[in-house]
């Protein structure tokens, strides 16, 4: 009987490691975002993270999925912060870190620029209704934002504390302002340009912050015509 009890238990023990052994272990495979970015420019996305292979090209306001940052030495012996990011479509590549933004703002109102989070700090140039912008940091009711090159000026780390929104439908309506407005300043811009960028501002004249911006800019077109 104690025989038979010690080879059964035997017999349960080999079973139990068998099963073990043949149930195949966990694959873990953690690649959530640590955050959600957008592109503060127009910036291309490599495959590899020394930057020399094309991967795609981000808009700018594109939104993309941040996987993790490192810091990479690339070919001519400069350290830059690079960002690995996952696009819409699902592929994965890398850029410089320092062109990606928490979230894009359009300011709905001409608004005071300040150099530090007070108001009893030093006032930059006032930030003009419609202008694009990109909230780099943030600290209770005030948002830091990159605005980019405005009248000449390079303005990266100013801060507000009113006048944005974050509306979806804002922030394309202020892309599209912007590059119609670029192309018609460029004097060298091809006929068929042009003739896109007047059919971006035609269709701003339904927007409820470019309406008027939009009529000024097409009029301002046609009176240097005449």
């Amino acid at each position: 009987m104690k025989k038979y009890i010690l080879t059964a238990a035997i017999f349960s023990l080999v079973t139990a490691f068998a099963c073990k052994e043949d149930k195949p272990a966990p694959v873990v495979q953690d690649n959530s975002p640590i955050a959600s970015k957008c592109a503060k420019v127009t910036v291309n996305v490599h495959k590899n993270k020394e930057r020399t292979s094309w991967l795609a090209t981000l808009s700018k306001a594109e939104i993309v999925d941040l996987l993790s940052t490192e810091m990479v030495t690339d070919s001519k012996g400069t350290t830059v912060e690079v960002a690995n990011v996952r696009l819409s479509d699902g592929k994965e590549g890398y850029v410089e870190a320092k062109w990606l933004a928490n979230w894009a703002v359009v300011f709905t109102q001409d608004t005071k620029a300040y150099q530090r989070n007070n108001t009893g700090s030093r006032l930059n140039p006032t930030i003009a209704a419609g202008t694009l912008g990109f909230v780099i940091d943030e600290k209770a009711e005030w948002l830091q934002v990159y605005i980019g090159q405005v009248d000449g000026q390079w303005r990266t780390q100013e801060w507000v504390n009113e006048g944005v929104s974050t509306e979806p439908s804002l922030i394309a309506d202020a892309k599209l302002y912007e590059e119609a407005l670029a192309v018609l300043r460029n004097k060298e811009a091809k006929d068929s340009d042009t003739r896109g960028a007047i059919k971006k501002l035609e269709g701003l004249k339904t927007s409820t912050l470019f309406s008027e911006k939009a009529e000024e800019a097409l009029d301002s077109l046609q009176n240097s015509a005449e």
